[in-house]
């Protein structure tokens, strides 16, 4: 499928429904582009356990995702996180999509996938129960 016969080079979303800050590196970058401040009303932030000491003044969801799934797959763990959280999308597509697109070994990021799924599954249990 083409989307474009030209490179799509968007950098940004005006008014994000999700922020993913999966590193310093990241939470560098997410401040600077203003990313947190344009955050949809409804929208949420995920962020690492690894800097969440940093992101102050912003609500936000705190993950274990560069412990638990490799500091290569954190970003796609926070963002597979909110689709199951969300239900944006049902977790077969999410990991179609990741086959469509990769052209080498999807087997790490499929466990990823399936390890941050946990996180959106008891983090609704853990809301059903208060």
């Amino acid at each position: 499928m083409t989307l474009s016969p030209e490179p799509i080079l968007a950098t940004g979303i005006e008014r994000p429904d999700v922020v993913v800050v999966a590193s310093p590196d990241g939470l560098q970058e997410v401040r600077s582009r203003g990313d947190l401040r344009a955050l949809a009303p409804e929208g949420t932030v995920i962020v690492d356990e690894s800097v969440a000491r940093d992101l102050t003044g912003v609500p936000a969801w705190v993950l274990p995702l560069r412990r638990a799934l490799s500091p290569p797959l954190a970003a796609l763990g926070g963002v597979a996180a909110w689709v199951g959280r969300t239900a944006v999308l049902e977790k077969d597509a999410l990991l179609g999509a990741i086959e469509l697109v990769s052209g080498r070994e999807t087997e790490p990021s499929r466990r990823a996938v399936e390890t941050a799924w946990t996180f959106a599954t008891a983090s609704a249990a853990a809301a059903d129960r208060r």
